[in-house]
């Protein structure tokens, strides 16, 4: 019955009391690599740290001097997601999809370097099994 006044007092009291970065998501990074350590040997590795979850977080790599190979593209409803290959150095591509980074394609486009944060995973199409990496954010 006095629910409305309980949430108006609850967020005011979080309002004022809250740390500001705790409200500003945090990407936290385990290591950086380059685009040529990435192979069946080090899934293979990481496959034997599963199941992933809250208690045992998926692992985040970083790889800079990132290019795009020109084929990057806006996928999905929207154009919401990044679908595209990245080479390190001119070597090793990687294919990569990004959910909701659409909006970041420009980033990536023109030739331009850029860093990545990303989980590495298995896609499956076709009948294919291919790495690919998860991006979970990207910068310049």
């Amino acid at each position: 019955e006095n629910y409305d006044a309980f949430k108006a007092k609850f967020e005011e009291v979080v309002k004022t009391t809250i740390d500001p970065k705790l409200l500003v998501p945090q990407l936290q990074i385990d290591t950086q690599i380059q685009l040529n350590q990435i192979d069946d040997r080090l899934w293979r590795i990481l496959k034997q740290f599963a199941p992933f979850g809250p208690g045992n977080m998926t692992p985040v790599f970083m790889t800079e001097n990132l290019k795009d190979t020109g084929y990057g593209k806006c996928v999905g409803d929207d154009d919401k997601h990044l679908r595209l290959t990245v080479t390190e150095n001119g070597n090793h591509q990687k294919v990569c999809i990004g959910f909701g980074l659409g909006p970041k394609i420009k980033l990536t486009s023109n030739n331009k370097r850029f860093k990545a944060a990303y989980t590495i995973d298995e896609n499956h199409w076709n009948g294919n099994i291919t790495l690919q990496l998860k991006l979970k954010d990207i910068k310049a």
